[in-house]
């Protein structure tokens, strides 16, 4: 037996990986030659393996499919009769929704929990079988991209990815009951093993809602109905209703708006990376006239601070998502000055040169007229702090996706980013995709502080999910991620995108309207 740590090693042929290692508790599961593999994996020889835990981003995802296993198999035995569909994340938590008569109460979450945790104690071997043709589920998915798991001879669940090969791999989670299902906490890649705090919940109401409608009127409420809906080459429908749900909530939004029009003088949008963002801002625009107001908007990029001031990362380049990049004091005295009825210069940047041109545009708000600000920063109250709480209406776009791949496996909101990002930097910025992916983790890590905290500030959240995109991105991003070499660090990233867009039929995009926030990202919008 080889007793291995989490450097790489050289296996000799022969045995599985579990089969070398004697250490507890157990690696999640590991990496030979860049492929992330399960523990269950047999090397060639000379093959590099690296053990992976927690702290990894790929083990962690191991981690949390096969705890969404423990989670659906406590709840097939407590209540036989049950069906678990693990709807999405939630904060830093996952909404685990259950079809069953039973009441959704404390007892039954102290039940589920005794269950699992009876179920890790005993550790339990996690059986992987192949998928039978018959499997209504995964009907329209290819056969070899989803595996079977159960733990030990216990009902058998569909997931895609990587799970582990035993139950004791878990450590800690907490189960809440909330609507018509449970709230499930675990630890994450950043949190050494503790549980983080439970943060925006309150966007699960509005997901859900949508999720129904898209169930009850196209009877869409996986990605094998998707398929089935797009082989039979029926989407009209779909493609009319996703865009006039995107027109509706908006039309909402900006009703909202008008109806407080003498407080409402600045509506500050902002979202993660690929969110939409430019093109609900200038729907939003539109509708915002029909509403007799007329939009004047202010891009905070004409007030980043000069090159000789400017903030660079640790390789020297610069760093424009921090609120020092720009000069938010001007800024907030522009914001304050417009709405007293004033006028203030604003300022021009020039990125050829990165300064400010020594002349701007002189504006003053006219009778009728609002101020809109797109940005990574809207919503952070250091950049409006003169600006009266009432005067301003704070709105947040993202893509919060209600698609299951499988019953216990979602479409991730960060994965339809990614691949959006992918597409359209490529498209329009001509940016290969290793260096997407290299930039990614900075995008991510900027998010995670300038934009996710102020998330719970919104008045109003605009999902800017479409239930077909992906369909429509396979024949653009499938080309790009085969563009990564094994021997990059990203491969193992662009495998994973490449193994969600194999569950989806291909697209056309000829049918996508010119106004769909999807021609942001492929071209030909409207709003271009």
């Amino acid at each position: 037996m080889i007793t291995l740590d989490n450097t790489p090693a050289k296996y000799s042929a022969g045995c599985a990986i579990l089969d070398y290692i004697s250490e507890k508790p157990l690696p999640l599961c590991a990496s030979a030659n860049n492929k992330i593999c399960d523990l269950r994996y047999i090397p060639s020889k000379g093959e590099n393996i690296e053990l992976l835990y927690l702290s990894n981003t790929y083990a962690f995802a191991c981690f949390r499919n096969t705890l969404f296993l423990v989670f659906a198999t406590a709840i097939h035995l407590i209540l036989d009769d049950a069906s678990v569909i693990i709807r999405r994340s939630v904060g830093k938590a996952t909404y685990c929704d259950i079809k069953t008569t039973a009441s959704i109460d404390d007892l039954l979450t102290n039940m589920v929990t005794a269950k699992m945790k009876e179920l890790i104690d005993a550790n339990m071997d996690i059986i992987k079988t192949s998928v039978p043709p018959s499997c209504a589920d995964v009907e329209h998915i290819p056969r070899n991209t989803i595996g079977l798991y159960s733990i030990f001879d216990n009902k058998p669940f569909h997931i895609s990815g990587i799970v582990a090969t035993n139950t004791s791999v878990i450590e800690c989670f907490t189960l809440t009951p909330y609507d018509s299902g449970f709230i499930l906490q675990y630890p994450n890649y950043k949190t050494n093993g503790q549980i983080p705090e439970l943060v925006n919940i309150s966007r699960l109401s509005d997901s859900n809602r949508q999720n129904s409608m898209w169930n009850d009127v196209l009877n869409i409420s996986s990605v094998s109905d998707l398929n089935y809906l797009v082989k039979s080459s029926n989407t009209r429908d779909m493609l009319l209703m996703q865009d006039g749900l995107h027109e509706k909530t908006i039309s909402r939004i900006a009703d909202t708006i008008a109806s407080d029009s003498e407080n409402n003088k600045v509506v500050l949008i902002t979202g993660p990376s690929s969110s939409g963002k430019t093109t609900f801002s200038r729907k939003l625009s539109i509708h915002l006239r029909v509403n007799n107001l007329t939009p004047v908007e202010i891009s905070l990029d004409d007030y980043f601070v000069n090159i000789e001031h400017s903030l660079r990362h640790e390789d020297g380049s610069f760093n424009f998502e921090e609120l020092e990049s720009i000069d938010y004091k001007l800024f907030n005295e522009h914001l304050a000055a417009l709405i007293q009825g004033e006028e203030v210069e604003i300022p021009r940047f020039n990125f050829g040169v990165a300064k400010r041109l020594s002349t701007g545009c002189k504006m003053r708000l006219k009778e009728g007229q609002i101020l809109v600000v797109e940005g990574i920063h809207a919503l952070n109250e250091r950049l409006t702090p003169s600006v009266k709480a009432n005067n301003k209406f704070k709105i947040y776009c993202s893509p919060l996706s209600n698609l299951n791949i499988s019953d216990i496996t979602y479409l991730s909101p960060t994965d339809i980013r990614l691949i959006r990002r992918l597409v359209r930097d490529y498209n329009f910025r001509y940016s290969s995709a290793q260096n997407t992916f290299d930039m990614w983790p900075s995008v991510k890590k900027g998010e995670v502080k300038n934009i996710f905290p102020y998330e719970k500030d919104a008045d109003m959240t605009f999902n800017s999910s479409i239930i077909y995109e992906v369909c429509v991105f396979k024949r653009y991003i499938e080309p790009l991620l085969h563009s990564i070499p094994q021997s990059s660090d990203k491969y193992p990233m662009a495998q994973r995108l490449l193994e969600v867009t194999s569950y989806f039929q291909p697209m056309d995009d000829h049918k996508v309207p010119s106004t769909s926030i999807l021609r942001e990202f492929i071209g030909g919008s409207a709003y271009a």
